[in-house]
């Protein structure tokens, strides 16, 4: 239930025996197809340029229609990508739920002894992507940060945390993995202290919460979960992630994220120009022309995203979720899918 590690000279550490004490929500795998929705998903997938592998539509919190390109199925574990980051950021939303942290506690590293200007941030301010943290995210550059930190390193969130300051926190938007990594890391020794770790914290009050058992947090071989970039689910069960945040965080009447969370999420921070919230992107246009990335949506939209095309869009004026999963390696997949997106909701409405 792990995944694969990549052993950095051989060594990786212990996982700890899961542990599952929550029962499994209903998974609402029926689907009420509506055909019109049908046609429209059908035609995107045999006509198919920007490679789509898994399309799912969820409306008034039912799946209403998905589509998987030969070979994919609504059993098919997908990677996320950078959509992990937004699970992630969900779990430090449950963690503020369960009384084990507050988003402006100091986030804390053992390499940040006091004294160290980095030992004042806090959880907000790596959660909104201004920590001040230097990270070169550039992946053209063989030798940047972020391909070190996933293709070389032993400890992603350790790497992340050595990084010096570059700014003051809030002073500057920076999107960084490591900033993400360093989230997992420090939830997960956190949650260690509490009697418990991410990934059974993860399975009890989340995945199985919503129905979502497909999750998978694959680990570096610290043992901490790769939260930026390594994290799998079928298209359903990412879909069924989105719907948590439409819902405000509540499954079923029961609580999963605190009050306040969604907002929390789609507030944007100050430095981003208005594009990027709490692990979350936002579809808003930027102060000096710079258009949003899904144009005929509208500006109250915000979704996971993640490399070659992972998508998580929830809109919350039309009820609706799509989670779209493919590998786009020509140009971007944002014009097709806000295409396809925008033909569900001129159906619909």
């Amino acid at each position: 239930g792990y995944g694969c590690s990549l052993a950095s000279g051989g060594r990786v550490a212990p996982l700890p025996e899961r542990t599952i004490d929550a029962p499994s929500a209903e998974t609402n795998a029926a689907i009420k197809t509506n055909d019109e929705i049908r046609a429209i998903v059908d035609a995107a997938i045999i006509n198919n340029p920007s490679n789509h592998r898994a399309i799912v539509v969820m409306h008034d919190g039912e799946i209403i229609s998905e589509g998987y390109a030969e070979g994919f199925s609504d059993k098919t574990p997908l990677l996320g990508w950078s959509m992990s980051k937004s699970v992630i950021g969900t779990l430090v939303g449950a963690a503020v739920e369960a009384g084990f942290l507050s988003l402006d506690d100091p986030i804390g590293a053992p390499e940040w002894p006091g004294g160290d200007d980095r030992s004042a941030l806090t959880w907000r301010h790596l959660l909104q992507m201004q920590s001040g943290l230097a990270f070169d995210e550039d992946y053209r550059n063989l030798r940047s940060d972020a391909v070190r930190m996933l293709f070389e390193q032993a400890d992603a969130g350790a790497y992340a945390v050595r990084q010096p300051a570059a700014a003051p926190p809030n002073a500057m938007f920076n999107y960084s993995s490591g900033t993400t990594n360093i989230l997992a890391r420090a939830l997960n020794d956190l949650l260690k202290e509490n009697d418990t770790d991410i990934y059974a914290f993860a399975t009890n009050r989340i995945f199985r919460p919503i129905g979502a058992s497909s999750f998978v947090m694959e680990p570096d071989a610290a043992g901490n979960p790769v939260g930026s970039s390594f994290i799998y689910a079928t298209a359903r069960d990412w879909a069924r992630l989105g719907q948590l945040y439409l819902q405000d965080g509540v499954w079923a009447d029961k609580p999963i994220l605190p009050s306040g969370w969604t907002t929390f999420t789609q507030d944007p921070a100050s430095e981003s120009d208005g594009q990027y919230g709490g692990q979350v992107w936002l579809n808003r246009d930027g102060a000096f022309e710079r258009e949003r990335d899904f144009p005929s949506l509208p500006e109250s939209a915000y979704y996971f995203s993640g490399h070659e095309g992972q998508f998580v869009l929830i809109m919350p004026s039309n009820n609706m979720v799509i989670a779209r999963l493919g590998m786009t390696r020509r140009g971007s997949a944002e014009p097709a899918v806000d295409a396809l997106a925008a033909d569900i909701i001129s159906t619909l409405y």
